[in-house]
């Protein structure tokens, strides 16, 4: 299969190709906001601090964590105002659930790695009842892009429409 690059007018299509089996998009749509959570709480410490900012800005911690899901945030908007804020409502959800796993679970890093590997495990199981190799195989970034969005799309069908 030829890798064909989508732009932001059609920024699903790409994605869908690989999803036609209603089991395999219902395993994606439970199992992706588990490997965002898991890469949450996974980059939750990652902090930067920055020596050369002015005063008031070394105090503030540059979190990787919440700056990627801000990034992704941004990212959506640009599909539209429903379909940005149905996705900073999705990441605001992994924040808060990031924060509750922070607070109160001991071991926070197994859980993020128990998420993570059992949402990657279910996700092959998926393209193998579809019997298609995933996505990320031809084209990695539009994968991470398009994920998110996508685990949403089975819950509102018309999220892009």
């Amino acid at each position: 299969m030829d890798t064909v690059v989508y732009g932001p007018s059609d920024p699903l299509d790409f994605y869908n190709q690989y999803h036609k089996n209603y089991v395999n998009k219902m395993i994606h749509a439970f199992c992706i906001p588990m490997i965002v959570l898991s890469i949450r709480i996974a980059t939750n410490n990652v902090v930067l601090y920055f020596n050369d900012a002015p005063r008031w800005a070394r105090v503030v911690p540059f979190s990787l964590g919440r700056n990627i899901s801000n990034v992704y945030i941004c990212y959506y908007i640009s599909y539209g105002l429903f379909p940005g804020l149905t996705m900073f409502v999705y990441f605001t959800i992994i924040e808060f659930a990031n924060h509750y796993i922070q607070s109160n679970i001991p071991r926070k890093y197994f859980l993020a790695w128990c998420l993570f590997c059992f949402g990657w495990t279910m996700q092959f199981i998926g393209h193998g009842i579809e019997g298609k190799k995933p996505a990320l195989f031809d084209s990695i970034g539009q994968s991470f892009t398009s994920a998110p969005i996508f685990s949403m799309q089975f819950f509102y069908p018309n999220l892009l429409k």
